[in-house]
């Protein structure tokens, strides 16, 4: 019996759904192997490099190809970080929004591949606002900046 099985067995865990899986070349691989060796018991989604976005004009079609690759890997949904909306930008410099229609594409993309989305949306409003003084919920957010 695999280390992984073991543990969640000991943790008595029925199945775990690891939402950071990575992407191709950059821990997607590892963490499926990992799910492989508990017996079926783990499942892993993928995550995209939003943070290309500003960088890489054919951003959108290349994450429509690692989301077809992280499919055929064995990852069962797209989950992505509250870092869009409040982190990566656009190739105009304003915040990426979660709703961008150019950001279609790779939604479809997900539906088409059978990629349910996991995605932070339902955030506090102040978790979306700059971490200041001004921000109700600024103690918080000091002690916990992530």
């Amino acid at each position: 019996m695999a280390a992984t099985q073991l543990i969640i067995d000991a943790a008595g865990i029925a199945h775990v759904i690891n939402f950071s899986g990575g992407f191709p070349g950059r821990g997607l691989e590892q963490n499926l192997t990992a799910a492989a060796e508990s017996g079926g018991r783990i499942s892993v989604m993928c995550n995209l490099p939003w943070y290309a976005f500003s960088r890489v004009p054919s951003f959108v079609d290349q994450a429509v190809r690692l989301l077809e690759t992280c499919r055929r890997l064995g990852a069962v949904g797209l989950k992505i970080s509250k870092g869009l909306g409040l982190v990566y930008k656009t190739p105009e410099g304003r915040l990426l929004a979660v709703d961008d229609p150019r950001l279609d594409p790779i939604f479809k993309a997900a539906g088409r591949l059978g990629l349910p989305v996991a995605i932070h949306t339902g955030d506090p409003q102040a978790f979306w606002l700059p971490i200041d003084e001004k921000n109700e919920r600024y103690d918080e957010l000091k002690v916990h900046p992530a």
